[in-house]
């Protein structure tokens, strides 16, 4: 947990393309969750992150995706924060 912490505070540094943003912005309001999009060097694959100021992280190779991949993706990822699975891991893990 804190290794990935280090690494999404260093990964804030790391430009999200405009076509991400763009996306990011409508399926977010839609949802009407609150989240933030980063974009890191570590992951190949997107996935969410964070309890109390969570955001979906996506890999950079994201920025060649096309606009139908991206809202997949972030479709999934918004499910996953709406559904609570976060809070359900966390606590797993404490178990």
């Amino acid at each position: 947990h804190l290794r990935i912490s280090r690494k999404l505070r260093q990964a804030q540094s790391l430009m999200v393309p405009e076509s991400i943003l763009s996306t990011f912005a409508g399926v977010r309001q839609q949802s009407g969750l609150r989240a933030e999009v980063l974009i890191c060097d570590f992951s190949a694959i997107p996935f969410c992150y964070g309890l109390f100021r969570p955001c979906i992280v996506f890999p950079q190779k994201a920025a060649e995706w096309g606009d139908e991949m991206i809202r997949a993706c972030l479709a999934h990822e918004f499910g996953h924060l709406k559904r609570g699975d976060l809070i359900s891991l966390a606590v797993a893990q404490c178990a």
